[in-house]
């Protein structure tokens, strides 16, 4: 009897390891960014938010080395307006604006087509993580092995540029973001 009951808690414990997460995708989240690409190390930090149903999305994070400064990054993603807007990491007056259309796609769409790639143990947490390969990208997310709702790792290697970028999320919250000024587009795309 015991050991069915072993075999049973087993089974069990593995078909909810096989299900991949099912992440908020409105949110807001403090992220340290690292990026890996040949003898290049990086270090950064930045802020991630989303509102899926005002179809709203910012990503930014700034290096600290000068000589990284290169991989700044300014996105924001305005689908309510039929924009995206893209400020040069390397001129910081200069603005990109392309048309979109449709709906803002999920920032974790692709989990829901991820394979579970076991646990893993960072910075003293130990993770459930996921992974998803399309040609030469593969994506990573961990998800804290107590609460698989929240996200804790994201990676991208992309074989072919020979890179790598680790995004963690420091802080998590699966609201929508406090401030909404956060959604603004800056003077430089106007």
């Amino acid at each position: 009897m015991f050991k069915t009951v072993l075999v049973l808690c087993a089974v069990f414990a593995l078909a909810l390891a096989a299900t991949p997460p099912s992440i908020s995708e409105t949110f807001e989240a403090a992220v340290t960014i690292e990026v890996h690409k040949g003898n290049e190390h990086a270090i950064g930090e930045g802020r991630v938010a989303q509102d899926q149903s005002a179809n709203k999305a910012v990503q930014f994070w700034e290096f600290e080395n000068p000589q990284h400064k290169h991989n700044d990054v300014y996105e924001l993603a305005r689908y309510d307006l039929g924009f995206d807007y893209a400020i040069d990491s390397n001129n910081k007056t200069m603005c990109y604006k392309k048309a979109v259309t449709g709906s803002l796609p999920g920032w974790f769409d692709w989990v829901s087509k991820a394979q579970y790639a076991g646990q893993k143990r960072v910075r003293h947490l130990m993770i459930d993580f996921w992974t998803f390969k399309a040609a030469n990208i593969e994506l990573g997310l961990g998800v804290l092995a107590h609460d698989p709702t929240h996200p804790y790792l994201f990676g991208m290697n992309d074989t072919t540029a020979q890179s790598e970028f680790v995004m963690l999320f420091e802080k998590w919250a699966p609201t929508t973001p406090k401030d909404p000024r956060v959604f603004d587009v800056p003077h430089q795309c106007m």
